[in-house]
């Protein structure tokens, strides 16, 4: 495929550590990848040593000492690479967890997610219960305060939803809380 204008500056290897980087940092499959390969190599080197023995069972041993000696080494190399592979996916969903990234994702502007709808069904069942003499679900005083700073938020922007910014400073709020 030829380029609509000019010349690439990125050379091939530039390009392959790019893909590289893009394929280890926003994904796992590599750590499973290597899971799995470990897992099959262990599974390849038992296999092979079952064969050995019956080899050597039935028909002698002509070399004495290297089938055997591969087959452990292969065997253990596979059990390295399982482990790896293990250590690495704990690793992993450890640093997904740091990253705290939200789960899902709100609209900054227009239409609607449901979150002024839900923030206010809730208000306005706390509302009811407590004109009703009836003792609040969730009695906190800092659940309290989110959904009044959530309710706030919404009386503010007219029952739009309220913007990135306004969503995370109220996060970092019932944080610090």
């Amino acid at each position: 495929v030829e380029r609509a204008a000019g010349q690439t500056k990125w050379s091939f290897w530039g390009l392959l550590l790019y893909s590289i980087q893009g394929i280890v940092g926003f994904s796992t499959a590599p750590l499973v990848f290597s899971a799995v390969l470990g897992l099959i190599l262990c599974a390849f080197a038992f296999l092979d040593i079952i064969y050995i023995i019956i080899k050597t069972l039935l028909f002698g041993d002509p070399v004495g000492g290297w089938p055997s000696m591969m087959c452990m080494i292969m065997f253990l190399g596979g059990v390295q690479l399982f482990s790896i592979g293990v250590l690495g996916e704990y690793m992993a969903k450890t640093y997904l967890e740091v990253k705290r990234r939200p789960i899902y994702i709100l609209a900054e502007a227009g239409g609607d997610a449901g979150f002024n709808q839900n923030t206010q069904n809730a208000q306005n069942t706390q509302n009811t219960r407590n004109q009703a003499g009836q003792a609040p679900r969730n009695p906190s005083k800092n659940q309290a305060q989110n959904r009044n700073q959530a309710g706030q938020a919404n009386n503010n922007n007219n029952n739009q939803l309220p913007d990135a910014r306004e969503i995370e400073r109220i996060i970092r709020e019932i944080d610090n809380q």
